[in-house]
């Protein structure tokens, strides 16, 4: 049970990855609708903090990144994607099993839902999906690319 709430928490970090702090916070740079979108995300999530999310909350948050990743420059669309999709699959894994945010504390407890071992393992395999290679890569390519076009930090990973 632990696994699956640690695999929450993966989730919420990656989520969370639009409020790091740090830099000019005007949302100013080129970068239009994507540097204005990614302001108002950061805002957004910085000011929600990480201590409760709700599967409303985590669904809205992963539109955002979905939106930010359409509205993304050629050159860092991909690694947007990689984060937007990574979600997809964890969410997607979750459901399957019939747990969500909303639930996620009560598993293990008196009256908590259950899921079944396979389920469990999915949901595991789709949470270290959040914390690989290709997910530390797209935070840093993201990290540099935001800083440079729209001249404020993310701090994705950081």
């Amino acid at each position: 049970m632990k696994k699956i709430l640690g695999a929450g928490a993966a989730a919420l970090m990656t989520v969370t990855l639009l409020a790091g702090c740090g830099g000019d916070d005007n949302g100013g740079g080129s970068g239009g609708g994507y540097c204005d979108d990614l302001q108002s995300t950061k805002t957004t999530v910085t000011a929600l903090g990480d201590a409760d999310i709700s599967q409303a909350t985590f669904d809205k948050l992963t539109a955002s990144v979905h939106t930010i990743a359409d509205e993304a420059p050629d050159d860092i669309k991909d690694d947007w994607n990689t984060i937007a999709d990574t979600l997809d699959t964890f969410n997607q894994a979750m459901s399957d099993a019939g747990i969500d945010f909303d639930n996620l504390q009560k598993l293990g407890q008196p009256g908590g839902p259950t899921i079944d071992p396979a389920k469990l393992q999915a949901i595991t395999a789709a949470a270290g999906k959040l914390d690989t290679d290709a997910i530390t890569t797209a935070s840093d390519n993201i990290n540099a690319q935001v800083k440079k076009e729209c001249g404020f930090e993310l701090n994705i990973g950081g």
